[in-house]
């Protein structure tokens, strides 16, 4: 039996890196690992006070745990300590009045993981190739990103 070792992943260090997506002004992101081989994804998310995501579906499972603050979508409100356990094809809108850190893990039987509805119609996808951008990156670093060739 193969056995890999245990990976230690620390986000202490590493920069909020903004989502730059129509929308999702006030939202930030660490993406810890993102793990091609398994299609799995480890990132803290983090909402300012009055921000909301766009609509999105997700291709992926997701595991959601609130760190700190509340958040909510249709299905109802998260506070700390509380877990959003998603299955593929979840539909909703996150937003948080008082602002909100998560630890999430997404996994995928491919590399789809979310589709995001624009307001003025069009779909951004957040595949595995964007995810894996952003791993460990830090500010100067997600600068030099072009957003637009690493999503759909």
């Amino acid at each position: 039996m193969n056995v890999k070792a245990t990976t230690i992943l620390d986000g202490r260090n590493q920069d909020w890196i903004p989502v730059l997506m129509p929308g999702a002004e006030g939202t930030f992101i660490k993406v810890l690992k993102a793990d091609e081989d398994a299609r799995r994804i480890v990132f803290q998310f983090r909402f300012s006070p009055n921000t909301s995501l766009p609509r999105h579906s997700h291709d992926a499972w997701a595991v959601a745990y609130t760190v700190t603050g509340r958040w909510e979508y249709e299905e109802g409100p998260f506070d700390a300590g509380m877990v959003a356990y998603e299955v593929v094809g979840n539909d909703h809108t996150p937003r948080s009045d008082v602002g909100a850190e998560l630890f999430i893990i997404m996994g995928s039987n491919n590399d789809d993981f979310l589709v995001n509805y624009m307001s003025d119609g069009s779909v951004i996808r957040f595949k595995m190739r964007f995810f894996k951008a952003l791993e460990g990156l830090n500010l100067a670093q997600a600068a030099k990103l072009d957003f637009a060739a690493l999503v759909n």
